[in-house]
């Protein structure tokens, strides 16, 4: 059910590309996320008030200054790469988590990180083919992002016992909605749109407040690489959802790819659940 759940975020995800390019062309992006995690914190209040369990404060901050830095990194940094490219740079958090957990919790890297992590990330580059011999700065800013996900996915992994997870879901949107006011106060006019007020909504009531949640219910199931390898199918949603929108078919290559990405996942739960997890295939 964990899985499946993940899989399911990582869809609404990938369908909030084109709602979010179509949304910031008039918005400041910060205000954009400002609108969007402010409502999902409005969905989530009544939940987590009458919830029972800690709020778990400091550990819920962290996930949202996390949250904050990745969603702030990937929109500055489209700003100077191409969308493939940030798409690409950023899944790159399915190394990023084993090696954060390496140097912050010592926590030994498993070679089945590297082999699965890295044949789901060629898959994902036959499917997006990101274009550019050299990184520019929104390349690393993009960088930034995958390394801000994968923080995120390990603060999240590490609920403290007798949380609740509706508590620490509010608490950790919160402070990505204030972070994101905070950035948007000294930035340029703007106002409501209907198109705005629409897409504020989908993404801060499905891609936010239902999504964050179910990512916080199932890391009480999965390990953290589980997790950041499912997200890795989020652009590979997108591509499908794009070209399902833009009646084109898929290319040879983008369905190769996107067999190598769904067949690293399979291999992984294959060997995570054949043997005691941690142990060195």
């Amino acid at each position: 059910m964990a899985q499946i759940m993940l899989l399911a975020v990582s869809a609404v995800w990938g369908s909030t590309f084109l709602i979010v390019a179509h949304a910031v062309r008039h918005t400041p992006p910060i205000v954009f996320l400002a609108l969007r995690f402010s409502i999902a914190s409005l969905v989530l209040f009544p939940g987590a008030w009458r919830a029972r369990g800690g709020w778990a404060g400091r550990p819920a901050g962290w996930a949202g200054l996390w949250l904050f830095a990745a969603f702030y990194l990937q929109t500055r940094g489209l700003l100077f790469t191409g969308p493939d490219r940030a798409a690409f740079l950023t899944a790159l958090n399915v190394l990023c988590v084993p090696v954060l957990e390496l140097l912050v919790y010592r926590m030994p890297v498993r070679k089945t990180f590297w082999v699965v992590g890295g044949t789901a990330l060629a898959g994902l580059a036959l499917v997006l083919h990101p274009r550019g011999a050299s990184l520019n700065a929104g390349d690393l800013m993009v960088l930034g992002t995958a390394v801000a996900i994968a923080a995120q996915i390990i603060a999240t992994a590490r609920i403290p016992a007798g949380t609740s997870i509706a508590r620490f879901t509010w608490v950790e949107i919160s402070v990505t909605a204030l972070l994101a006011w905070a950035g948007s106060a000294t930035g340029p006019a703007w106002h409501l749109s209907p198109g705005l007020i629409g897409a504020a909504l989908y993404t801060g009531v499905l891609a936010s407040a239902l999504a964050f949640w179910a990512q916080t219910w199932s890391q009480t199931r999965l390990p953290a690489f589980a997790v950041a390898l499912i997200f890795i199918t989020e652009p590979l949603f997108a591509t499908l959802i794009g070209a399902t929108w833009g009646h084109r078919p898929l290319t040879g290559w983008e369905i190769v790819g996107g067999m190598i990405v769904v067949g690293s996942l399979a291999s992984y739960e294959w060997l995570r659940l054949g043997r005691p997890f941690g142990e060195t295939p």
